[in-house]
């Protein structure tokens, strides 16, 4: 599996919520994204998409793995970050996340974001 695009590191606490960022910013003057697809560690298979091809992307159809992720991501289209949130982080949430956005005349665009799950020990000083 070929490992494109920049690698960002994001650090969450158990429990919390994480913006996974993605930006969906057309590199030319290109229309907006069409297909926005997030994998998780060496996967070939998604774990969440946003399809605008037949729409604009902010009503996009979206689906999320079900045993991944349950209803606990959205991707956050509007606004200055832009990307997948996770919601109730979990201990197997950790890891490498990869997301490649599409557009219909532009080249695609790949990032890469590596989740840090930070685990508190209570009663350690």
């Amino acid at each position: 599996m070929s490992h494109q695009g920049p690698l960002t590191t994001v650090r969450a606490l158990i429990g919390q919520s994480v913006l996974l960022p993605c930006d969906v910013t057309p590199t030319t003057t290109a229309k907006p994204p069409i297909l926005v697809l997030f994998y998780y560690g060496e996967s070939g298979t998604p774990i969440y998409t946003l399809d605008a091809r037949d729409d604009e992307v902010v009503n996009g159809r979206r689906w999320a793995d079900e045993n991944r992720l349950g209803r606990r991501a959205q991707f956050i289209v509007s606004g200055d970050e832009r990307g997948l949130l996770l919601t109730d982080l979990q201990p197997d949430d950790e890891g490498e996340y990869r997301c490649r956005v599409d557009f219909r005349a532009a080249p695609t665009k790949n990032f890469r974001i590596l989740l840090d799950i930070i685990r508190l020990m209570w009663g350690y000083v």
